[in-house]
């Protein structure tokens, strides 16, 4: 991994979990849309990036989060980081840049930031559809069934994997649309719903029921076998539980 990624983000192996910290809400985060002017060597010009879709360079990107509208940065880059992407399916077309020596100076200026909206009333994740904290717990409510919280964030390879290997399950699934209300939360910009969860890595999981009562919570990353059984549990907790 890019010895440039913020130590945020950085897998911690085994522990099948990434550590969190904090970035500047009020500049550039995961989903925005920024408008830079850049320059190195005798090139230059103007580009829009949005943040996420990893269709320019790794270290482009990881440079410019928390970065403000008006902000410069100069960034030392390796020739081959200048063609260097997060992912091999990053989102076409993939943008590089072509050095003449081993190193070149590259010039970031922020030129404008198109804030993403933080309050869809749902996105999915694998094959499941996940409202907002706030909807979620007027949907909990309404239909008395249990959150399943998914504390989460782009940059995350085990909320990738989690994604990819748990949420397409057919049984998870389903399981989760019979007794669940899955609520999707972005680290990077909801914090106040870390502090209030005792949140410190991703992927972090908790459950709560209709009013509000933690269940249980699982940090890193779980297998669809074992997550099934974990979601058979605390569907079987919330029904013993009297209402109040």
């Amino acid at each position: 991994m890019n010895a440039t990624l913020p130590l945020a983000h950085q897998d911690a192996g085994g522990d099948h979990i990434t550590p969190i910290e904090g970035i500047d809400p009020a500049g550039v985060q995961r989903g925005d849309i920024v408008e830079i002017e850049y320059s190195y060597e005798k090139s230059g010009g103007n580009a829009t990036v949005t943040m996420g879709d990893w269709s320019y360079p790794e270290k482009i990107e990881i440079s410019l989060l928390g970065m403000r509208a008006g902000e410069e940065k100069e960034i030392s880059m390796r020739a081959e980081e200048g063609y260097k992407h997060r992912y091999e399916d990053s989102v076409p077309p993939r943008v590089s840049f072509y050095f003449t020596g081993k190193t070149a100076l590259f010039k970031i200026k922020v030129k404008s930031i198109t804030k993403k909206s933080h309050n869809m009333q749902e996105q999915k994740f694998g094959k499941v559809e996940f409202y907002s904290f706030e909807t979620g717990v007027e949907e909990a409510k309404k239909y008395n069934k249990p959150m399943f919280i998914y504390f989460r964030s782009d940059y995350c390879s085990w909320c990738r994997k989690f994604a990819e290997e748990v949420l397409t399950n057919a049984s998870v699934v389903d399981r989760l649309k019979e007794s669940f209300i899955p609520v999707a939360v972005d680290v990077d910009n909801e914090k106040d719903l870390l502090h209030q969860f005792d949140v410190f890595g991703t992927p972090t999981i908790v459950f709560v029921d209709s009013n509000g009562k933690e269940l249980k919570k699982l940090v890193g990353f779980i297998n669809a076998g074992d997550f099934l059984g974990v979601l058979g549990e605390v569907a079987a907790g919330a029904k013993a539980s009297p209402a109040p």
